[in-house]
């Protein structure tokens, strides 16, 4: 796949948390049921996103990436799943999967995974109509 660090700038933005109460969340301004960090796939996706801002950083903090891959293997693995990720999916199809998760509510791993491969599917059939 595509390179996590050639993500677009506005995916690496900080989005202001809040929280409400156990169950509820604020991301970004939108409220979200909390309950949904608590599934791999939002641990997955924490990790996902710090591999691309330690990449991106790479020229100007190189230490990121280095602490990065040694804290890595210490961690749950929960916080593990991303790596496939990585490497079968472009940055765009990560997101769509994370925002179609979002929109549904709590999902279980295996949900999430079926977002991701319907968004994987849909994005490249969409490129390749655009590119014939």
């Amino acid at each position: 796949g595509e390179p996590i660090w050639a993500l677009p700038d506005h995916s690496l933005h900080a989005m202001p948390i809040r929280t409400w109460g156990p169950t509820s969340t604020a991301i970004g301004g939108r409220r979200t049921d909390s309950r949904a960090a608590a599934e791999p796939w939002s641990k997955g996706l924490a990790q996902y996103y710090t591999c691309g801002v330690c990449e991106r950083l790479a020229g100007v903090a190189p230490g990121g990436r280095r602490a990065y891959a040694t804290l890595l293997p210490r961690q749950p693995a929960a916080y593990q799943i991303h790596a496939a990720w990585i490497e079968e999916n472009r940055p765009e199809e990560v997101r769509l999967a994370m925002l179609q998760a979002r929109r549904a509510g709590p999902a279980s791993l295996d949900d999430f995974d079926a977002l991701l491969n319907g968004a994987r599917e849909s994005l490249r059939r969409g490129a390749e109509s655009d590119a014939g």
